[in-house]
């Protein structure tokens, strides 16, 4: 298996969104795996790339309310290929 690199900072949703599309909505328009958060300032994006710089997984989180409380959820993640097994997100830490 190649390495794979884990983004470690916030990126542009530009990045994973053909990825989030693929796997999550395929043959739908991309609008549809699109959220009202994606382009917030607060809205995190993260992403899995292989050594070649192909992206192979993603995930967004976005500010929420849960019991009163501010919270993260999770939402569109995704990976792709034979990846959907592997072990790629093994060891991040979410600061």
């Amino acid at each position: 298996m190649p390495e794979i690199a884990i983004a470690d900072h916030r990126m542009n949703i530009a990045k994973i969104l053909p990825l989030r599309h693929q796997v999550l909505r395929p043959g739908h328009r991309i609008a549809e795996v699109s959220f009202p958060e994606d382009p917030n300032e607060a809205s995190r994006h993260y992403g899995a790339f292989d050594n070649s710089g192909q992206n192979i997984g993603c995930l967004s989180l976005f500010l929420s309310v849960w019991q009163e409380q501010s919270t993260w959820r999770l939402r569109a993640m995704a990976a792709g290929g034979n990846r959907r097994l592997a072990k790629v997100a093994d060891g991040i830490e979410f600061i």
